[in-house]
Protein backbone atom coordinates (compact mmCIF):
# COMPACT_ATOMS: atom_id res chain seq x y z
CA UNK A 1 0.00 0.00 0.00
CA UNK A 2 1.17 3.55 -0.61
CA UNK A 3 1.86 5.77 2.38
CA UNK A 4 -0.43 8.44 0.91
CA UNK A 5 -2.90 6.46 -1.22
CA UNK A 6 -3.94 3.02 -0.02
CA UNK A 7 -6.32 1.90 -2.75
CA UNK A 8 -5.02 2.37 -6.29
CA UNK A 9 -5.27 0.70 -9.70
CA UNK A 10 -2.59 0.52 -12.39
CA UNK A 11 -3.07 0.39 -16.14
CA UNK A 12 -1.25 -2.15 -18.30
CA UNK A 13 1.25 0.51 -19.36
CA UNK A 14 1.83 1.64 -15.79
CA UNK A 15 2.48 -1.94 -14.69
CA UNK A 16 5.43 -2.14 -17.10
CA UNK A 17 7.33 0.56 -15.21
CA UNK A 18 5.81 0.20 -11.73
CA UNK A 19 8.47 -0.14 -9.04
CA UNK A 20 6.41 -1.69 -6.24
CA UNK A 21 9.21 -1.53 -3.69
CA UNK A 22 9.54 2.22 -4.08
CA UNK A 23 5.98 3.19 -4.91
CA UNK A 24 4.26 1.50 -1.96
CA UNK A 25 6.07 3.81 0.45
CA UNK A 26 9.76 3.05 0.49
CA UNK A 27 11.86 1.64 3.36
CA UNK A 28 11.18 -1.74 1.76
CA UNK A 29 13.89 -3.78 3.45
CA UNK A 30 13.80 -1.96 6.77
CA UNK A 31 10.05 -2.30 7.28
CA UNK A 32 9.88 -5.81 5.84
CA UNK A 33 12.62 -6.98 8.21
CA UNK A 34 10.92 -5.19 11.11
CA UNK A 35 7.67 -7.11 10.58
CA UNK A 36 9.16 -10.58 10.73
CA UNK A 37 11.62 -9.80 13.55
CA UNK A 38 8.85 -8.23 15.62
CA UNK A 39 6.43 -11.12 15.15
CA UNK A 40 9.11 -13.68 15.98
CA UNK A 41 9.90 -11.72 19.14
CA UNK A 42 6.21 -11.99 20.06
CA UNK A 43 6.23 -15.77 19.76
CA UNK A 44 5.31 -16.48 16.13
CA UNK A 45 6.42 -20.04 15.32
CA UNK A 46 6.61 -21.84 11.95
CA UNK A 47 3.70 -24.19 12.71
CA UNK A 48 1.24 -21.36 13.43
CA UNK A 49 -1.45 -20.26 10.98
CA UNK A 50 -0.70 -16.60 10.36
CA UNK A 51 -2.95 -13.95 8.77
CA UNK A 52 -1.39 -10.93 7.04
CA UNK A 53 -4.13 -8.27 6.89
CA UNK A 54 -3.44 -5.70 4.18
CA UNK A 55 -0.63 -7.86 2.78
CA UNK A 56 -0.21 -5.73 -0.37
CA UNK A 57 2.78 -6.76 -2.49
CA UNK A 58 4.28 -8.82 0.34
CA UNK A 59 6.82 -6.44 1.85
CA UNK A 60 6.45 -8.41 5.07
CA UNK A 61 4.71 -11.39 3.53
CA UNK A 62 7.78 -12.67 1.71
CA UNK A 63 9.56 -13.04 5.05
CA UNK A 64 6.59 -14.76 6.71
CA UNK A 65 6.19 -17.17 3.80
CA UNK A 66 9.87 -18.08 4.05
CA UNK A 67 9.62 -18.60 7.83
CA UNK A 68 6.30 -20.42 8.14
CA UNK A 69 5.50 -23.98 7.17
CA UNK A 70 3.91 -24.75 3.82
CA UNK A 71 0.38 -23.28 3.57
CA UNK A 72 0.54 -21.58 6.98
CA UNK A 73 0.66 -18.03 5.59
CA UNK A 74 -2.56 -16.30 4.52
CA UNK A 75 -2.81 -12.82 3.04
CA UNK A 76 -5.82 -10.56 2.48
CA UNK A 77 -5.90 -7.20 0.69
CA UNK A 78 -8.35 -5.07 -1.28
CA UNK A 79 -5.93 -4.70 -4.20
CA UNK A 80 -5.53 -7.76 -6.43
CA UNK A 81 -2.83 -6.12 -8.55
CA UNK A 82 -0.53 -5.54 -5.61
CA UNK A 83 -0.86 -9.14 -4.41
CA UNK A 84 -0.16 -10.48 -7.90
CA UNK A 85 2.91 -8.27 -8.25
CA UNK A 86 4.19 -9.51 -4.91
CA UNK A 87 3.63 -13.16 -5.77
CA UNK A 88 5.34 -12.80 -9.14
CA UNK A 89 8.31 -10.67 -8.08
CA UNK A 90 9.00 -11.37 -4.40
CA UNK A 91 8.59 -15.05 -3.60
CA UNK A 92 11.36 -16.58 -5.70
CA UNK A 93 11.98 -20.20 -4.73
CA UNK A 94 9.39 -19.93 -1.95
CA UNK A 95 6.50 -19.70 -4.43
CA UNK A 96 5.53 -23.30 -3.64
CA UNK A 97 4.85 -22.52 0.04
CA UNK A 98 1.59 -20.71 -0.82
CA UNK A 99 -1.24 -21.27 -3.29
CA UNK A 100 -4.14 -19.30 -4.71
CA UNK A 101 -6.14 -20.37 -1.64
CA UNK A 102 -3.59 -18.60 0.55
CA UNK A 103 -4.83 -15.21 -0.69
CA UNK A 104 -8.17 -13.42 -0.58
CA UNK A 105 -9.12 -10.16 -2.28
CA UNK A 106 -11.64 -8.39 -0.04
CA UNK A 107 -12.01 -4.86 1.32
CA UNK A 108 -14.34 -5.69 4.22
CA UNK A 109 -12.30 -8.25 6.16
CA UNK A 110 -14.27 -11.35 5.21
CA UNK A 111 -11.81 -13.73 6.84
CA UNK A 112 -14.31 -16.60 6.65
CA UNK A 113 -13.34 -16.96 2.98
CA UNK A 114 -10.16 -18.72 4.09
CA UNK A 115 -12.04 -21.39 6.02
CA UNK A 116 -9.35 -21.37 8.73
CA UNK A 117 -8.88 -20.62 12.41
CA UNK A 118 -5.80 -18.46 12.93
CA UNK A 119 -3.19 -18.36 15.68
CA UNK A 120 -1.84 -14.89 14.96
CA UNK A 121 -2.42 -11.87 12.70
CA UNK A 122 -0.75 -8.61 11.75
CA UNK A 123 -2.00 -5.41 10.12
CA UNK A 124 1.08 -3.29 9.43
CA UNK A 125 0.50 0.28 8.20
CA UNK A 126 -3.11 -0.50 7.35
CA UNK A 127 -5.28 1.41 9.83
CA UNK A 128 -3.02 4.42 9.29
CA UNK A 129 -4.95 4.67 6.00
CA UNK A 130 -8.44 3.78 7.22
CA UNK A 131 -11.07 5.47 9.43
CA UNK A 132 -12.00 3.80 12.70
CA UNK A 133 -15.15 1.99 11.56
CA UNK A 134 -12.88 -0.33 9.56
CA UNK A 135 -11.03 -1.26 12.74
CA UNK A 136 -14.33 -2.05 14.44
CA UNK A 137 -15.39 -4.25 11.51
CA UNK A 138 -12.00 -5.97 11.40
CA UNK A 139 -12.06 -6.84 15.10
CA UNK A 140 -15.64 -8.07 14.88
CA UNK A 141 -14.88 -10.42 12.01
CA UNK A 142 -11.46 -11.46 13.27
CA UNK A 143 -12.95 -12.65 16.56
CA UNK A 144 -14.85 -15.28 14.58
CA UNK A 145 -11.69 -16.84 13.11
CA UNK A 146 -9.46 -16.54 16.20
CA UNK A 147 -9.12 -18.96 19.06
CA UNK A 148 -9.01 -17.76 22.67
CA UNK A 149 -5.53 -16.43 23.44
CA UNK A 150 -4.68 -15.60 19.82
CA UNK A 151 -3.08 -12.20 19.27
CA UNK A 152 -3.65 -9.58 16.60
CA UNK A 153 -1.00 -6.90 16.16
CA UNK A 154 -1.71 -3.63 14.36
CA UNK A 155 0.14 -0.34 13.91
CA UNK A 156 -1.42 3.09 14.39
CA UNK A 157 -0.47 6.71 14.51
CA UNK A 158 -1.74 7.90 17.88
CA UNK A 159 -2.76 11.29 19.20
CA UNK A 160 -3.39 12.63 22.69
CA UNK A 161 -6.95 12.57 24.02
CA UNK A 162 -7.09 16.34 24.18
CA UNK A 163 -5.67 16.88 20.68
CA UNK A 164 -7.94 19.23 18.75
CA UNK A 165 -9.93 17.15 16.26
CA UNK A 166 -9.19 19.09 13.08
CA UNK A 167 -5.48 19.77 13.69
CA UNK A 168 -2.87 17.68 11.82
CA UNK A 169 0.15 16.03 13.43
CA UNK A 170 3.61 15.81 11.87
CA UNK A 171 4.53 12.23 12.73
CA UNK A 172 7.81 12.09 10.79
CA UNK A 173 9.65 13.95 8.06
CA UNK A 174 8.90 11.81 5.01
CA UNK A 175 5.07 11.63 5.04
CA UNK A 176 2.32 14.21 5.05
CA UNK A 177 0.80 15.07 8.46
CA UNK A 178 -1.85 12.76 9.90
CA UNK A 179 -5.40 13.84 10.74
CA UNK A 180 -8.52 12.47 12.42
CA UNK A 181 -10.66 12.81 9.31
CA UNK A 182 -8.64 11.88 6.19
CA UNK A 183 -5.82 9.60 5.06
CA UNK A 184 -3.30 9.28 6.67
CA UNK A 185 -5.18 8.88 9.95
CA UNK A 186 -4.25 9.15 13.60
CA UNK A 187 -6.36 7.62 16.39
CA UNK A 188 -6.83 8.42 20.04
CA UNK A 189 -6.93 5.50 22.45
CA UNK A 190 -10.54 6.36 23.28
CA UNK A 191 -11.38 5.90 19.58
CA UNK A 192 -9.74 2.48 19.65
CA UNK A 193 -11.63 1.61 22.85
CA UNK A 194 -14.86 2.46 21.07
CA UNK A 195 -14.03 -0.12 18.39
CA UNK A 196 -13.65 -3.00 20.84
CA UNK A 197 -16.28 -5.56 21.72
CA UNK A 198 -16.22 -7.91 24.70
CA UNK A 199 -14.01 -10.39 22.83
CA UNK A 200 -10.92 -8.20 23.01
CA UNK A 201 -8.45 -6.47 25.29
CA UNK A 202 -5.32 -4.66 24.13
CA UNK A 203 -1.97 -3.22 25.14
CA UNK A 204 0.74 -1.10 23.51
CA UNK A 205 3.90 -3.01 22.54
CA UNK A 206 7.25 -1.48 21.57
CA UNK A 207 8.19 -2.08 17.93
CA UNK A 208 10.59 0.77 16.98
CA UNK A 209 8.74 1.74 13.82
CA UNK A 210 10.87 4.18 11.75
CA UNK A 211 7.85 6.39 11.06
CA UNK A 212 6.59 6.64 14.64
CA UNK A 213 3.70 4.20 14.27
CA UNK A 214 2.75 2.46 17.51
CA UNK A 215 2.03 -1.25 17.77
CA UNK A 216 -1.07 -2.45 19.61
CA UNK A 217 -1.59 -6.06 20.60
CA UNK A 218 -5.24 -7.16 20.63
CA UNK A 219 -5.76 -10.33 22.65
CA UNK A 220 -8.76 -12.56 21.96
CA UNK A 221 -10.24 -13.42 25.35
Amino acid sequence: MKDNDYNFTLSVEQLKTFDHRRDVGGKWDEIGDLQISFMKSQGLEPHMKFLDIGCGCLRGGRHFINYLKHNHYFGIDCNRQLMEIGRKKELGLNFWKVSDRSFVVDEYFDFNKFGKIFDSALAFSLFTHLPSHYLKLCLHRLSKVFRSGSQFYATFWLCEEDHEYDLPIRQCDDIVPTTSYKDPYHYSLSTINHCLNNDWEYSIVECNHPRNQKMLCFLKK
